[in-house]
């Protein structure tokens, strides 16, 4: 039913959603240069590793400077890196508060890697770190795909310890596989353009729990 889900959305939203890829990708490389792209390997579970694409938003190279292996801080182990121009292009500035660069994610989830709704696929080092310090739930953010909106996206990630983000993606992921409903994922969906654009609020921990009840 979720795959199910996932493929009906993409195919009636394909004119949108591609479009607007396509648009986006076209003025990164004039304005901003090639590559348009920018991919990186990421963990979506049982030892399996893929290539995952998202928009170049960043300076070139600064992921070579700025990653959990140079970034070191014992508090968070999730990256959250500050938005602001001394790493973001400008353009990609614009990607990043409209929510859009992660939409070539969505040619994953066509060839079945990865769903719209899940946890978000990690780079492998910050999956080892996670897996060490909470042996007992790390693994369980992977019972289902891995997607590119989640639970977490609806609280906001500075919002939440890594505690409390593998509560959320492990629950949604129990939940998932035992007691799925194509309205709780459309929600989410929609929650999650809604607090992109502005238009609705961040939730909190509490209230994005209670969607699973």
């Amino acid at each position: 039913m979720k795959r199910l889900f996932d493929l009906i959305l993409l195919i009636i939203f394909f004119p949108f959603w591609g479009g607007i890829i396509l648009i986006c990708y076209i003025f990164n490389i004039l304005l901003e240069g090639f590559p348009g792209f920018y991919s990186s390997i990421r963990n979506i579970g049982d030892d399996k590793n893929i290539n995952i694409n998202k928009f170049r938003v960043m300076k070139k190279d600064i992921d070579k400077k700025l990653n959990r292996a140079t970034v070191l801080n014992d508090n968070q182990i999730f990256l959250n890196l500050p938005i602001n121009k001394t790493i973001y292009t400008n353009f990609g500035l614009k990607l990043e508060r409209f929510g859009i660069t992660e939409l070539p994610q969505f040619f994953s989830v066509m060839i079945g890697d990865m769903s719209i709704v899940g946890a978000r696929p990690l780079p492998q080092n910050v999956y080892d770190i996670l897996k060490k310090k909470f042996p007992n739930i790390a693994q369980k953010r992977y019972e289902t795909k891995c997607g590119l909106t989640g639970l977490p996206q609806l609280v906001g990630r500075d919002f939440l310890s890594d505690k409390e983000r593998l509560e959320l993606e492990t629950s949604y992921c129990s939940w998932a596989k035992t007691n799925y409903s194509l309205i709780v994922d459309f929600k989410i969906i929609i929650y999650t353009v809604f607090i992109v654009l502005g238009l609705k609020k961040h939730f909190t921990f509490g209230e994005v729990i209670s969607f699973l009840q």
